[in-house]
């Protein structure tokens, strides 16, 4: 049960970024983005955060950072 909410959690979050039907190449191609999702969902192994904006407020962050 916990796997497959992480699994449509991780789908979601990547949802924001990815296209549905270039996802698969998109994370391959963005690891990084998919482990600080992960990092920021789970710890511990377990599910510590669930809401989207807190989840993906890194990358906002970095990807503020790149852009200058």
């Amino acid at each position: 049960m916990i796997e497959g909410e992480v699994g449509s959690r991780l789908e979601e979050e990547t949802n924001v970024g990815f296209s549905l039907t270039r996802r698969l190449n998109q994370i391959m191609f963005h690891l990084d983005s998919v482990h600080i999702i992960l990092d920021e969902m789970i710890q511990n192994g377990h599910i510590v955060e669930t809401n989207k904006n807190r989840i993906l407020a890194p990358l906002t962050a970095i990807n503020k950072m790149a852009d200058g």
